[in-house]
């Protein structure tokens, strides 16, 4: 993980994220052989249903 981690240079801040250890509890309950998201799913559906999940947050604070 620290290679990949140097080699696409992740801030070093970022382990302070609160999505930090939930990830790496994610990926270690994973069996061996799983494979991660693609390219294309990273940059189509995953991304535009986190949109979506903002946009939601958003019109609810707006709401209030």
């Amino acid at each position: 993980m620290t290679r990949w981690w140097y080699n696409i240079n992740v801030p070093f801040n970022s382990v302070k994220s609160y999505y930090y250890q939930p990830m790496i509890n994610v990926i270690t309950s994973m069996r061996s052989g799983f494979k991660g998201p693609s390219y294309h799913d990273l940059r189509g559906p995953f991304l535009k249903g986190s949109i979506h999940d903002v946009h939601e947050y958003l019109l609810g604070i707006k709401a209030n």
